[in-house]
């Protein structure tokens, strides 16, 4: 899975939209939407930070596909 399924996959996951989202993370739908396309450019550190605080999955997961989706406690 790369990191724009992976962020989809934390979206859906934690029941939000696009819109809610990029709300949260301060950046338009657009940014979110592209995102979420595996050719577009990817969410900087700090923006995966807040998709991955977010959203309540992994930052290892997020960036790398790598470990757990939910986050240690």
């Amino acid at each position: 899975m790369d990191m724009a399924a992976r962020v989809r996959v934390a979206r859906q996951r934690a029941g939000m939209t696009q819109s809610q989202l990029a709300d949260r993370v301060g950046v338009t739908r657009g940014a979110v939407a592209n995102w979420e396309v595996s050719e577009r450019p990817k969410p900087n550190v700090s923006n995966s930070i807040e998709v991955a605080n977010t959203t309540d999955v992994s930052i290892e997961w997020l960036a790398t596909g790598r470990g757990d989706i939910v986050p240690p406690e």
